[in-house]
Formats: structure tokens, sequence, C-alpha cells
């Protein structure tokens, strides 16, 4: 996932182009910003030849428009720090609490 917060469309441009570039060259890319109500911007990407446009779109894109491929470009979700993540625990019966021997310090 990307983290797009405080990147510019220009910073986008780049980073997409970097991306398209693994499946051929690039001819031209064009960031679309989020309009109302999508949380999400655009990147319209023109690769020189046929099949590295079709590559782009089976690894990349959402869908394909004659010589355009349309990715969509969202905020990746922040992983949360594993001290925040709870877990269910098993529940144990009273009677096997009450009986646990105390662990010594050591």
């Amino acid at each position: 996932m990307l983290n797009m917060a405080g990147l510019t469309e220009a910073d986008l441009e780049r980073i997409v182009a970097n991306r398209c570039s693994l499946f051929g060259s690039v001819a031209s890319i064009r960031v679309l910003q989020p309009g109302y109500p999508a949380r999400y911007s655009i990147a319209l990407v023109r690769m020189v030849t046929a099949v590295a446009l079709d590559k782009v779109v089976a690894h990349l894109g959402d869908s394909k428009s004659g010589a355009t491929a349309i990715i969509r470009l969202e905020q990746g979700k922040k992983p949360k720090p594993a001290a925040l993540k709870l877990r269910r625990r098993k529940k144990l019966p009273a009677a096997v609490l009450r009986d646990a021997p105390a662990r010594a310090k050591r």
C-alpha cells in the first residue's frame, strides 16, 4: 500500500511511473486528485506498447479505456502497533485460576 499523505501530484506521478516502468516504457501519466465523495485519486497511464499496457492493467490497473490504463490510488491503512492489537483470550474457569501456583520471581 501507498502512504499518500503529504505527497504532491508530481510525487504521485513519479511513483506511478516507477511502478509502471517495470512492465515497459511509459508514454505519459496524469494523476487526477479525488473529488467529493471519492477518497481516492486516479492515475491515467499510457504505455508505449499495447503489450506493456495489458501488463500494467493486469498487475496494477482497475481497467483500460482505449490505450489508457486506469489505476486507482488509495491511501494505505496504517498498521496498528502490536501493543494496540487486542487479542481475545480464552477464558479459564475460576477454579483453574485459583489453584494455579504463583510464579517465583527471579
